[in-house]
C-alpha cells in the first residue's frame, strides 16, 4: 500500500484546535480495497458515524506518539468542555430561570392589593398559594446545587487535562524534541506549546466560570430583606446566562490569560439567551452577550470554503485585534510608499504585465486616480506621457478607446481612458514630443481633451446599443451591465447624453436586479421582428436576470440607476431588497469590517468601493432626502468617526477604514485584497476609493444642482439636467480629518474637482 503524503498547510483550519480540521482519508493498515470502497460487510461500511472531534490533517499512519497522545488529550478536553456547557445550558439555566420565576410569583402573591395598603390576604388562600411555590423553590434549589456539583467535577477534569498537556509538553522538550514542541506544527496547524497554552487559558476560564456559578446559586435561591430583591434575582439570572466567560481571542496566537469583564463574551449558552430568554418584567431587553470579535461559527464539517474562511478570519483578526483591544490609533496612510509602488508599475513594466497589454488604459487610470486621491498627482513629463499614451489608444476611425495602441474600441477601456484623461488631462490638443521632453502639457494648453473624437465616439456607442437598452462591450462582443455604466459615465462627462442614447437604459438596468436585491451581469432578452424592426417580446424591466448578484455588477448597475434617477430617466427597482443585500456584505468585526462581493464569499479590499463606499453612497443618495448646503472645509480636529453618527448611514465607516488601513495596506507600499495577497494597482485604487468614502460623506444637494444648472452653457433640457445632477454631490456632516484623501465622485469615481473641470469643458 503506497505511503500517504500529509496534507499541505493550505488545507489547515487555523481557527481552533477543537474544530474538525479535515476528513481523515487514510485507511487503516491492512484494509482491503473492497473495504476502502465501502462495500457491504466491510469495516468502514458497518462502522459507527465518525466522532466529530476525531479529526485531524495528518493520516494516522504518519503520526508519531506525541501526535496520538495530544490528539487523545484534545478529544477528552473537548468532551469535558462540551459536557460543562451542556450541564450549564440545559440544566442550569432552566432551573435558574424557574427559580427567578418562582420568586416573582411569590412576590405577586404576597403583595398587598387593597387601596389602603393593608394586608388583604385570606390566610387559607395564602397558604394554598404559597406552599406549592415553596415546594417548587426547594426543588429548584436542590437541582441547582446538583448542577453545581456536576460543573465542579467537569471543571476539575478540564483543569487536570490541561495539566496533562503541560506535562506532555515538558516531557517532549526534555526528551530532546524542543523543535517538535515549540517550532514544528502539529498536523500542519499549531505547535504543541500553542495547543497547551490554549488549554491552560481555557481551563482557567472555565474554573473562574464555575466559581461564578457557585456564587450565583445562593443569590438565586436564598431570600433577602432587600426591597429590590426581584431586581437582584433578575440580575443574577442575567449573569448566569452570560456564562461561561471566555476571552474572545482566547485561541489567538498569543493564547492570553483570563481578561477583564469588559472584553468577555460567552460560550454556547449565548444561544439560549438569543432564542429562549424573554425580556424581564421591568421592560429591560436581554443583554447583548455576543462579543464584537466572535468568529464565524464552525459546523465541524470542513470544506475548502470553510477552511479558507477560517484562515482569512484568523489572519485578519491578528492584524486588527491590537487596535480593538488597546484602543490604539490606526496606522496612517503610507503615501510615500504607495506612490513609489505605483510609479514602479508605470516605468518600466515588468514581464509579468505582458498579459495586461489590453488593459493599459486601466493601469494608467488606476495609478493616476490613486496618486490623485493621495494628493500626489502625476506631473511634468510623466503627466504629458500619460496624456499622449492614452490618446494613442483611441480608435479614431470606428470610435472609442482600446486597451492599447491599434486595438479596437472597448467600452470598459473607453471608460478608463476618459476618466484617466479627466484626471491628468485638460483642454487643448495633444502634447508634442518636445512637450513630453520638457514636462509640459495642461499648463501650456495641451491637455489632450480636444483630441477626443466625440462624434465618432457617440456614433460608436449607438452602434453598440441593443433593442432592449443594453450595450455590447465591443463590436460583436458580449452584453454586460458594466458596459451600460461605462456609456452613462462617458456620455455624462463629455456632454454626449441624448434621449436616443438613454432610451430603454433604465428599464434594462432594473431588469438585472436579482431576487437577493443586488444586480447580476445581464438579463436575458427575447426578440421578435415587428414591422421590419427587431423589438423585445415583453417588457424589458421584466427580463430575467442572469447569474447571482455580484458587487462589481451591482455598483455599475446602481451607479447608472442613480445617475438616471437624478434626471428622471430610471425605472423602478426593489430598493428595500437592495439595501438589505448591500448592507449584508460588510464583514464582521472579526473580518475587520471589510466587504465581500457576493453572499458567503471572502472579504476583499476592492469591494470597500464597489459594495461599500461607492455602492452604499449611491444608495444613500436615493433613499434619503437631498442634502442641505455642503459644509465648509476646515483644518479642525473633528474626527471622521463623527461622520457616521448622522442618520441614514448604511455602512460602518469606522470598520471599513480599519480594514483598509490595518489589513489591506502594505508597509512596503500598495494595498491588497486580503492578508496573503500581493498588492497591485487595481486593489490600491479601489481601496483608496473606498477610504475616500469613509472620510467624506456625500449626498446630492438641490442647491448645488441649481447653481450648476444656472452655470451650464447648454440649452437642451436633458443635458442641462445631467450637467447639474453630476455636480449635485456635496460633502455633508463633519469636516474631513487631517490627512484625509481626496473626495471622489460616487458615480464616476473621479475626484470631484476633475469632474467639475471636464463637465465645464464638455458642456461649454
Amino acid at each position: 500500500m503506497p505511503k500517504r503524503t500529509p496534507a499541505t498547510p493550505s488545507r489547515r483550519a487555523a481557527n481552533s484546535p477543537f474544530a474538525k480540521l479535515a476528513e481523515n482519508t487514510a485507511s487503516p493498515s491492512g484494509t482491503s480495497p473492497s473495504a476502502r470502497a465501502g462495500k457491504t460487510g466491510s469495516p468502514r461500511a458497518s462502522a459507527e458515524p465518525r466522532d466529530p472531534h476525531d479529526a485531524f490533517l495528518l493520516p494516522r499512519t504518519a503520526e508519531q506518539t506525541y501526535h496520538r497522545r495530544l490528539r487523545t488529550l484534545l478529544q477528552d478536553f473537548v468532551r469535558e468542555v462540551t459536557a460543562w456547557e451542556e450541564v450549564h445550558t440545559l440544566d442550569g439555566i432552566k432551573w435558574a430561570s424557574d427559580t427567578k420565576q418562582i420568586w416573582e410569583e411569590m412576590h405577586g402573591v404576597l403583595r398587598p392589593t387593597d387601596t389602603d395598603g393593608a394586608a388583604a390576604h385570606d390566610d387559607e388562600r395564602l397558604r394554598a398559594s404559597m406552599i406549592p411555590l415553596l415546594q417548587s423553590l426547594e426543588q429548584a434549589s436542590m437541582q441547582l446545587n446538583k448542577m453545581l456539583e456536576r460543573l465542579r467535577k467537569h471543571s476539575a477534569r478540564i483543569t487536570a487535562l490541561a495539566d496533562m498537556g503541560t506535562d506532555l509538553l515538558v516531557e517532549t522538550a526534555d526528551g530532546g524534541r524542543e523543535a517538535f514542541a515549540f517550532v514544528e506544527p502539529m498536523w500542519a496547524t499549531w505547535t504543541m506549546d500553542r495547543f497547551v497554552r490554549a488549554l491552560q487559558s481555557l481551563a482557567l476560564q472555565y474554573a473562574v466560570s464555575t466559581s461564578e456559578v457557585a456564587a450565583l446559586v445562593p443569590r438565586l435561591c436564598e431570600p433577602s430583606d432587600d426591597p429590590a430583591m426581584l431586581g437582584g434575582k433578575r440580575a443574577a439570572l442575567e449573569e448566569f446566562v452570560r456564562l461561561p466567560y471566555l476571552h474572545p481571542s482566547g485561541l489567538s496566537s498569543a493564547a492570553p490569560a483570563f481578561a477583564s469583564d469588559a472584553s468577555l463574551t460567552t460560550g454556547a449558552s449565548r444561544h439560549f439567551l438569543e432564542n429562549v430568554w424573554l425580556q424581564g418584567h421591568d421592560g429591560r431587553a436581554a443583554p447583548d452577550v455576543l462579543g464584537p470579535m466572535w468568529p464565524t461559527p464552525d459546523d465541524l464539517c470542513p470544506t475548502q470554503t470553510s477552511i479558507d474562511q477560517q484562515q482569512t478570519e484568523e489572519a485578519i483578526h491578528e492584524l486588527v485585534a491590537p487596535y480593538e483591544a488597546a484602543c490604539t490609533a490606526l496606522p496612517g496612510l503610507r503615501r510615500a510608499e504607495h506612490a513609489a509602488f505605483l510609479l514602479r508599475i508605470l516605468e518600466p513594466l515588468s514581464a509579468r504585465y505582458v498579459a495586461f497589454d489590453s488593459n493599459r488604459a486601466w493601469l494608467i487610470y488606476w495609478i493616476a486616480h490613486s496618486l490623485d486621491l493621495m494628493g500626489m498627482p502625476l506631473q511634468g513629463a510623466m503627466q504629458a506621457r500619460a496624456i499622449s499614451t492614452l490618446l494613442h489608444f483611441q480608435d479614431v476611425e470606428r470610435g472609442g478607446f482600446g486597451g492599447g495602441p491599434g486595438q479596437i474600441g472597448h467600452l470598459m477601456s473607453t471608460y478608463a481612458a476618459v476618466c484617466a484623461l479627466a484626471i491628468v488631462g485638460g483642454p487643448g490638443g495633444a502634447p508634442s514630443a518636445a512637450d513630453i521632453e520638457q514636462g509640459r502639457s495642461v499648463d501650456v494648453g495641451r491637455g489632450g481633451w480636444d483630441c477626443i473624437e466625440k462624434e465618432t465616439l457617440y456614433a460608436w456607442m449607438m452602434h453598440l446599443k441593443q433593442p432592449d437598452g443594453s450595450f455590447l462591450v465591443h463590436e460583436q462582443g458580449e452584453i454586460d451591465v458594466r458596459a451600460t455604466y461605462c456609456v452613462v459615465v462617458v456620455a455624462s462627462l463629455l456632454g454626449l447624453v441624448t434621449e436616443e442614447l438613454l432610451d430603454g437604459v433604465g428599464a434594462y438596468v432594473a431588469s438585472c436586479q436579482t431576487y437577493e436585491g443586488g444586480f447580476a451581469a445581464m438579463s436575458c432578452a427575447e426578440y421578435a421582428v415587428r414591422d421590419g424592426i427587431v423589438r423585445p417580446l415583453g417588457a424589458v424591466a421584466e427580463q430575467a436576470a442572469q447569474g447571482e448578484a455580484h458587487g462589481g455588477y451591482a455598483f455599475c448597475a446602481l451607479a447608472s440607476h442613480a445617475q438616471l434617477a437624478l434626471v428622471d430617466r430610471a425605472a423602478p427597482i426593489a430598493t428595500e431588497a437592495l439595501v438589505r443585500w448591500a448592507v449584508s456584505l460588510q464583514g464582521t468585526a472579526y473580518e475587520g469590517g471589510g466587504f465581500r462581493g457576493r453572499t458567503n464569499k471572502l472579504v476583499d479590499g476592492c469591494y470597500g468601493w464597489f459594495c461599500g463606499g461607492g455602492l452604499l453612497t449611491c444608495v444613500e443618495g436615493l433613499v434619503h432626502p437631498p442634502a442641505p448646503e455642503e459644509v465648509e472645509e476646515d483644518d479642525g480636529d473633528a474626527s471622521w468617526d463623527s461622520v457616521s453618527e448622522h442618520d441614514g448611514d448604511l455602512l460602518d465607516r469606522a470598520a471599513l477604514q480599519t480594514y483598509i488601513l490595518a489589513v489591506a495596506q502594505q508597509t512596503s507600499g500598495g494595498l491588497c485584497d486580503k492578508p496573503g495577497k500581493r498588492p497591485d494597482a487595481y486593489h490600491t485604487c479601489y481601496n483608496l476609493s473606498g477610504l475616500s468614502m469613509t472620510q467624506h460623506r456625500l449626498r446630492p444637494s438641490r442647491a448645488a444642482a441649481a447653481r450648476a444648472a444656472a452655470a451650464c452653457g447648454r440649452t437642451d433640457a436633458l443635458q442641462r439636467a445631467v450637467y447639474a445632477q453630476s455636480l449635485a454631490w456635496v460633502r455633508v456632516g463633519s469636516a474631513a480629518p487631517r490627512g484625509a484623501v481626496g473626495v471622489t465622485h460616487p458615480v464616476f469615481n473621479v475626484a470631484l474637482r476633475h469632474v467639475e473641470r471636464m463637465l465645464a469643458y464638455g458642456y461649454a
